[in-house]
């Protein structure tokens, strides 16, 4: 042999098998982390809709009340199907819609700090915010099943691998593996600075201090 063993089949047997649960368990935790987060978002985001079709019905008396007026019944309906399917594309155009026709009827600072503006300007921050989420969760999700995936289909065969495909495999699965803990830190580190109780305590409508 013109090159010795180089990584004995034992280490590489235990190399790939500590890799693959490795990454299954930071796949899991990552997943029920973000997954929390990113429903509490979507359930602050379908509750927008839900209040403006509450104080549509309850026909409030504050300075939207002309907006109120003047949503005919293709746009509510079009919210409580929105709602109902829990579709935040419908629910920001419906939203967006209102707030330019506020901006249409008042362009008074304290109207926009108070109605729809500002209620739009929160809908689009927190869908910024669980997009992100999701797409770091989407990207872990790629690292770590990649990780998984090759370290589990090299073990069956550990010991028919020469040396320089027992170097390259590491090499991969050593990448992989950096990559995935970058992603899965980056997505964790992500879902604790996104805090929905700092969008929930601004309310709406509210006023500026």
């Amino acid at each position: 042999m013109l090159l010795c063993k180089i990584i004995n089949d034992n280490s590489l047997y235990y190399f790939f098998s500590t890799e693959a649960q490795s990454m299954a368990a930071l796949a899991a935790i990552l997943a029920i982390f973000l997954q929390y987060k990113i429903s509490s978002l979507k359930n602050l985001l379908v509750g927008d809709g839900l209040s403006i079709i509450r104080r549509k019905e309850n026909d409030k008396r504050d300075n939207t009340q002309l907006i109120y007026q003047n949503m005919d019944d293709t746009i509510l309906g079009r919210l409580y199907d929105a709602t109902y399917r829990h579709d935040l594309f419908s629910i920001g155009q419906v939203i967006e819609y209102l707030a330019s026709e506020e901006k249409r009827f008042s362009r008074t600072k304290e109207i926009d700090l108070k109605g729809f503006v500002a209620l739009f300007d929160r809908f689009k921050q927190a869908k910024i915010d669980m997009d992100k989420l999701i797409s770091l969760a989407k990207w872990s999700a790629v690292f770590c099943l990649s990780t998984l995936i090759i370290s589990l289909l090299t073990i069956p065969y550990i010991q028919l691998l020469n040396n320089y495909y027992d170097l390259f495999l590491v090499v991969v699965v050593g990448m992989l593996s950096f990559f995935s803990i970058v992603m899965v830190a980056i997505g964790l580190w992500k879902g604790l600075t996104i805090k929905v109780y700092d969008y929930e305590k601004r309310g709406w409508p509210y006023k500026n201090n």
